[in-house]
C-alpha cells in the first residue's frame, strides 16, 4: 500500500476494551531512541556493502539520503510509540511470521506514524511504517493481516531498493543523458520540452511501480493464504483504500447544527470565504500532469481482479479486539493532532464522530471543548495561522479546507464564547473527563473576564 516509495517482541496480546484508566498521552520518542538507532546504523551499513549497481556512488547517496531521513523523522515527532498498539500489532505479525517461516525478519523495525492518511509503507531497509489513519479505515484484522503481509512482499522482493537502481541505472543511460544534452542546447522552449521529457521518464517509473505493486499483492497474498485469517478480506481492504483514493476527508461537518447553541447562536459570516485578487476559478493545467497515471498505487479495481485470480476463499472473521483497537487508536490520534496543534483535523474528526452519533464517547466532547481553549490560546499569541494551512482554492478535500475557513474567520471573542457555549451545553455528558474540566474552567474564566 505504498503511497510513496522513498527513493532520494512478540507477546500475546488481548485488548479487553478501553477504560478511563488507560493512558491516553501520546508519547513521540521511544524509550529507546538510541539503541533504536544503532540496529538502523547497522542495517545501513549492511545494505551499503551489498550495492552492486556500477553507480555506486549515486545510489549509496540516496542510501544515505533515506537513513538520515527516517533519523530525522524519529527525532521530529513522527511517530508515535504506544504498547497496546504495539503489542496488538506483533501479535498479528507472529501469526504470519509462523505461517511463513521463510520470511526473513530479522531486524524488521514496524512503526507507527501518527498521520490520519490511510496509508502503510516498505522503505526497503527492514523499516516499515503504518499510519494511525490506516487503522481507522480498515474493518477488521484480516484486513490489517493483509496489508502486513503486502507490505513485507515489497521487501522480500526487494522493490524498493531494486527500484532506486533502476531509476539510477535510467537516468545514465546514453539515451537519457543525450536527450538531456539535446533539450539543454534549445534556446526557445527548453522549459517545455524539458518537463514533458521529465513526464515521461516519471511515467516510465510509476509502470514499473504498478507491477511491482501487484507483484506484492501476488506474494503477500500468499503468506496471507497460509495464516488463518479470511482470504477474502484482501480484496476488501483493497476496496476500502480504492475508495479513499480521491477525498480523504468525505464527510460535511454541518458546522451551523453542531455549534448552534442558544446562549450563542452561530453567524453565518465564520464561513465566508475571503476574496483575493489571486482566485481563479479554473485550475491552471499548464503542467498539470494526469492524476491516474502519476498513481504509485495501480487502480485498485485491476488489483482486486488479480487477487480474484488466485480464488480467495471466505472464512468467518472476528471483529471483538479490532473494534477496541481501532477505537484506542482514534483516540490516540485525536490527542496527537492537538499535541501537534493540527487543530483543523482534530476539530474535522472529533466534530464528525458527535455529528455521526450524539450518543458517542464522551470522549470526543472533551476533544473539542480543548481545542477550543487551545485555538484561543494560539490566536492570543498569534501563533494559529502558522498551525493552520492556508485554503487551497484547488483540493478536493472542500470539507477540510471549510473547518480550515471557519478557524482562520473566528476572532479571539468567538473562540472564548464558542469554546464556552458547547462545554456548557454538553456539560452533562463529559463532566467527568479531566481534558473537559480543565478547558472548561479555562474557557469560564476567560469569558468571565470579558
Amino acid at each position: 500500500m505504498i503511497k510513496k516509495i522513498v527513493v532520494i517482541p512478540i507477546l500475546f496480546f488481548c485488548f479487553f476494551g478501553y477504560s478511563q484508566k488507560d493512558s491516553l498521552s501520546v508519547a513521540f520518542e521511544p524509550k529507546n531512541l538510541d539503541s533504536l538507532v544503532k540496529v538502523l546504523d547497522l542495517v545501513y551499513e549492511g545494505q551499503l556493502a551489498s550495492i552492486e549497481n556500477k553507480n555506486r556512488k549515486q545510489v549509496k547517496r540516496i542510501y544515505k539520503q533515506r537513513h538520515e531521513d527516517l533519523v530525522e523523522m524519529l527525532n521530529d515527532s513522527i511517530f508515535i510509540f504506544d504498547h497496546k498498539l504495539e503489542s496488538y500489532q506483533n501479535s498479528i505479525l507472529q501469526k504470519i511470521y509462523d505461517a511463513n517461516p521463510e520470511i526473513d525478519k530479522e531486524d524488521f523495525k514496524f512503526l507507527f506514524n501518527r498521520s490520519v492518511i490511510p496509508n502503510a509503507a516498505c522503505f526497503g531497509d527492514k523499516t516499515f511504517m503504518v499510519n494511525l489513519g490506516l487503522i481507522s479505515l480498515l474493518e477488521n484484522e484480516d484486513q490489517y493481516a493483509f496489508i502486513l503481509c503486502h507490505e513485507i512482499a515489497h521487501y522480500q522482493l526487494n522493490h524498493v531498493n531494486q527500484s532506486i537502481d533502476d531509476r539510477i541505472t535510467k537516468l545514465n543511460s546514453k539515451q537519457v543523458l543525450s536527450e538531456a544534452r539535446e533539450i539543454k542546447r534549445k534556446k526557445y522552449g527548453r522549459t517545455t520540452e524539458g518537463m514533458s521529457f521529465l513526464k515521461d521518464l516519471t511515467f516510465d517509473f510509476l509502470k514499473h511501480n504498478r507491477e511491482v505493486e501487484i507483484q506484492a499483492d501476488s506474494l503477500g497474498f500468499q503468506y496471507f493464504r497460509k495464516t488463518k485469517y479470511s482470504e477474502i478480506e484482501s480484496q476488501r481492504s483493497l476496496k476500502l483504500l480504492g475508495e479513499i483514493e480521491e477525498v480523504i476527508f468525505k464527510d460535511s461537518i454541518r458546522l451551523s447544527e453542531v455549534l448552534n447553541f442558544e446562549t450563542y447562536p452561530f453567524k453565518k459570516y465564520w464561513l465566508n470565504k475571503e476574496k483575493s485578487l489571486f482566485d481563479i476559478k479554473e485550475k491552471v493545467d499548464d503542467y498539470e500532469w494526469d492524476k491516474d497515471s502519476l498513481k504509485t498505487h495501480p487502480d485498485t479495481d485491476l488489483r482486486i481482479l488479480s487477487l480474484n485470480k488466485l480464488k480467495p476463499q471466505e472464512s468467518n472473521v472476528k471483529k471483538g479486539v479490532f473494534s477496541e483497537i481501532q477505537k484506542y487508536t482514534n483516540y490516540k490520534t485525536i490527542n496527537a493532532l492537538i499535541d501537534m496543534n493540527q487543530l483543523d483535523f482534530a476539530l474535522y474528526y472529533s466534530l464528525s464522530k458527535i455529528q455521526e452519533n450524539n450518543k458517542v464517547t464522551p470522549f470526543y466532547y472533551s476533544k473539542v471543548a480543548q481545542i477550543f481553549a487551545k485555538m484561543y490560546d494560539l490566536r492570543k499569541n498569534h501563533k494559529l495561522g502558522k498551525s493552520i494551512p492556508a485554503i487551497s482554492t484547488l483540493t478536493k478535500e472542500k470539507n477540510i479546507n471549510e473547518i480550515r475557513q471557519f478557524i482562520n474567520n473566528l476572532e479571539l471573542k468567538n473562540i472564548r464564547k464558542i469554546g464556552y457555549a458547547f462545554c456548557l451545553k454538553h456539560e452533562e455528558i463529559a463532566k467527568e473527563e479531566t481534558d473537559f474540566q480543565n478547558a472548561f474552567e479555562e474557557l469560564k474564566q476567560l469569558n468571565n473576564k470579558q
